[in-house]
Formats: structure tokens, C-alpha cells, sequence
């Protein structure tokens, strides 16, 4: 079956044993947002589908940390607090290294 957004196939997710108070509550939410109860879990599943993604990036960003400077204090490595101060120094000196780079740019281009 093809849906209008996009193109792409719709599929089909069955929940089974969903409480009545809760199904009750999920009705409501969907009726309070002029949504059917279809059109709200979709809503509710993509909003966790991209909380997923961002755990994903968040965990490699640590993980990425974790291998540059080794692992956080309460693993008996590098105290947060250094290891943020250590980031903050890092992109200070590469901002005024940009700075500098374009500052002698532009002298380099009025002297011509």
C-alpha cells in the first residue's frame, strides 16, 4: 500500500496486550491533538525513532572521547572536568588560528 507522504510503503505495527487505561490515555492524546489514534503512535513512534539516532551519535561523540583522551573519572581515567576544560582550550586555539589565517588574508589582499 502506497501513502501519500513521499512515496514510501506504510508498514504495519501491532501492539498487543496495550492496557485499557493506557489505550484510554493514548485515545485522548490523539483527540486532544485532532489526530486519530494511527496518525498519533506514528507521530510517537518517529519521536522515537529520532531520540534513538541521537543516543546513537551521543554515544559515539563519548566514544570518540573516550579513545582521544581515555575513559572519564568515575572509570579511574581523566577527570570531566579536565577533559572539558582540555576541549575548551583546543577550540579556542583553533578559532584564533582561524582568526589568524583570515587576518592575514586580508592584509596579504590590501597590499596588492
Amino acid at each position: 500500500m502506497q501513502e501519500a507522504y513521499g512515496g514510501w510503503m506504510s508498514k504495519v505495527i501491532q501492539v498487543r496486550g496495550v492496557p485499557d487505561d493506557v489505550h484510554a490515555k493514548l485515545v485522548a492524546a490523539a483527540q486532544a491533538e485532532g489526530k486519530s489514534l494511527t496518525q498519533y503512535l506514528a507521530g510517537e513512534l518517529e519521536t522515537i525513532a529520532r531520540r534513538a539516532d541521537v543516543q546513537w551519535h551521543n554515544a559515539q561523540v563519548i566514544a570518540d572521547l573516550r579513545a582521544k583522551y581515555g575513559p572519564a573519572d568515575d572509570d579511574g581515567g581523566v577527570d570531566t572536568a579536565e577533559l572539558i576544560r582540555q576541549m575548551r582550550e583546543e577550540r579556542t586555539a583553533s578559532i584564533e588560528r582561524a582568526m589568524a589565517e583570515s587576518d592575514g588574508r586580508r592584509r596579504a589582499a590590501t597590499r596588492k
